[in-house]
């Protein structure tokens, strides 16, 4: 049976279905792997312990932004403590000189379904306009972070 003859409307819209399939997952692996990247990129392990005014910072997003190239993250655990990732397959950082921002502000939803800004506790020398400089080096790296709130 040719459903191209019989039915052309279906045909027509398995030929759409099946072309967004494949750009959808192209997409998919393109924002997985950290998009388009010339090169195989070098990583280094990279973790370390945040402490705001001299106690562990749970819950804080670290963020290592190198010159020229995209980011790796961590979360720090209840005793500060964070491992970065470039990606889901990729853990550490670009090798070379990143700014460093680290910040506790989220959106979530209340009880109610609403959407709740949670507030920062952290000052902008720290994320937005963050002075905190570092060099990942190849190997393991460590960086510990003792901020102040005031």
């Amino acid at each position: 049976m040719d459903v191209g003859r019989q039915m052309p409307g279906l045909a027509k819209r398995t030929t759409e279905a099946g072309f967004f399939i494949v750009v959808g997952a192209i997409c998919s692996l393109l924002v997985a792997g950290g998009g388009c990247r010339k090169g195989n990129p070098n990583f280094a392990h990279v973790s370390g312990q945040v402490r705001l005014d001299g106690k562990p910072l749970s819950g804080a997003l670290v963020e290592f932004e190198p010159e020229g190239g995209s980011p790796s993250y961590g979360l720090t655990d209840p005793y500060g403590r964070y491992t970065l990732r470039f990606n889901h397959e990729q853990a550490g950082a670009l090798i070379g000189k990143h700014t460093v921002r680290i910040t506790t502000r989220r959106t979530t939803t209340d009880d109610n379904g609403r959407l709740v800004v949670l507030p920062e506790k952290i000052p902008p020398q720290y994320n937005s306009r963050s002075t905190l400089k570092v060099e990942v080096r190849p190997g393991s790296n460590r960086f510990d972070f003792d901020l102040a709130s005031r």
